[in-house]
């Protein structure tokens, strides 16, 4: 009877394991390619934010799940179909495959430390002696504590977009479509009432708000998470921004706790 308790169970962890690497979520070797890709960005950019693991994921996704109009516009991605469809997924992957991410961050981090290192002895200028002793005091674990810890910032973003009811989320959230950071239109609409609220809030500095018009930049703080929820939203109609939101809050919350950095 105890033999075949474990096979049932051993059947049960086969079965869950296939779930994700044959669901196409991800597989170990997708993980090891989208942990150097971020470690690189990680190296030559500093700290993480949302764009730079949006874009380090979509490099990392099989061809055959993304397709692309006549102007190399997205327009299926089937990563994020089966996301959609199934948000455990995500949190299976992170079990499995979190050590390898880690792994391959400090990998694809050294190896452009060493890429740019070789690159200035080899094309030396003024400053290189400088350079060289600024990227050699770069660490990829620094590098990965700041990254998660910027979480934060989203996270608190998140919590107040969750006070405001319904219809004013729903009403931001649209707004953006017409905002100069987003908007492709000759003549954009700054989202005047967003923008209020962001800075009301913290969420963007006094510094931004005179520079910029509209909102800050689609691939920064904190644009870049509004844009992600209006996609989600748009392309997924029993995903609404709420439930976006929360879901995006509970599964950064869930990478803070679990996350192995040693």
């Amino acid at each position: 009877m105890k033999n075949k308790n474990k096979i049932i169970l051993l059947s049960i962890l086969v079965i869950s394991i296939s779930a994700v690497t044959s669901g196409y979520l991800y597989t170990k070797e997708k993980v090891a390619q989208l942990g150097e890709s971020a470690g690189s960005i990680g190296f030559y950019n500093g700290p993480l934010n949302l764009v730079d693991m949006l874009q380090s994921n979509l490099y990392s996704v099989d061809s055959d799940k993304l397709e692309y109009d006549a102007n190399y516009n997205l327009i299926r991605n089937g990563w994020r179909d089966l996301l959609a469809a199934d948000p455990t997924l995500a949190y299976s992957a992170f079990d499995l495959y979190s050590k390898t991410f880690v792994e391959n961050f400090r990998i694809g981090f050294e190896n452009s430390k060493k890429d740019a290192i070789s690159s200035k002895l080899k094309y030396p200028t003024d400053d290189s002696q400088y350079e060289i002793e600024r990227m050699l005091s770069l660490n990829a674990d620094d590098i990965l504590r700041m990254s998660i810890a910027n979480i934060r910032n989203y996270q608190i973003l998140i919590d107040d977009l969750l006070k405001l009811d319904d219809v004013k989320l729903n009403t931001f959230i649209s707004s953006l479509s017409n905002d100069p950071c987003c908007s492709s239109k000759e003549n954009p609409q700054e989202s005047k009432e967003l923008k209020k609220w962001l800075i009301t809030n913290g969420h963007i500095k006094i510094v931004q708000e005179v520079i910029n018009l509209g909102i800050p930049f689609f691939m920064s703080y904190p644009t870049d998470l509004l844009l992600l929820t209006r996609r989600i939203s748009m392309n997924y109609p029993n995903w609404t921004n709420r439930r976006a939101l929360q879901e995006m809050k509970k599964f950064s919350t869930y990478v803070q706790n679990n996350i192995d950095l040693r």
